[in-house]
């Protein structure tokens, strides 16, 4: 996270981002779904998930604030598109999707979000 934050500039910003989505995503993307599912039936699970939702949402924010402090984001991009494109990266769902039905290994699944963001987010 440091090195996110002492990044020069948006691109490098995002390849460290989605290079530690992965390594997280990895470890914790079924558990997540898990936890998910158990939520709606148990009360303490329920409780797990609105804390692992609460700490996605200030992982989100504190992703959009540091990268719009960065030079080469796009200039037409505001911060409310940023969050929503984070969100799509940092949500468990899109990880086990693309590597359990569209075929990307972890290594693929960062090659593909590096893409994203660069598509959605950098000048």
């Amino acid at each position: 996270v440091a090195e996110m934050e002492e990044a020069s500039d948006a691109e490098t910003m995002l390849q460290l981002h989605a290079a530690h989505l992965r390594r997280v995503n990895a470890r914790s993307a079924a558990i997540a779904a898990t936890v998910e599912q158990a939520a709606s039936t148990d009360r303490l699970v329920a409780a797990l998930w609105r804390r692992m939702n609460h700490n996605r949402r200030f992982a989100v924010d504190w992703a959009t604030t540091t990268l719009m402090s960065k030079p080469g984001v796009r200039a037409d991009i505001g911060a409310a598109a940023v969050r929503a494109t984070f969100w799509v990266g940092l949500d468990w769902g899109t990880y086990r999707t693309l590597t359990r039905y569209a075929g990307l290994s972890p290594a693929g699944f960062e090659d593909w979000l590096r893409r994203y963001y660069a598509l959605q987010l950098l000048e």
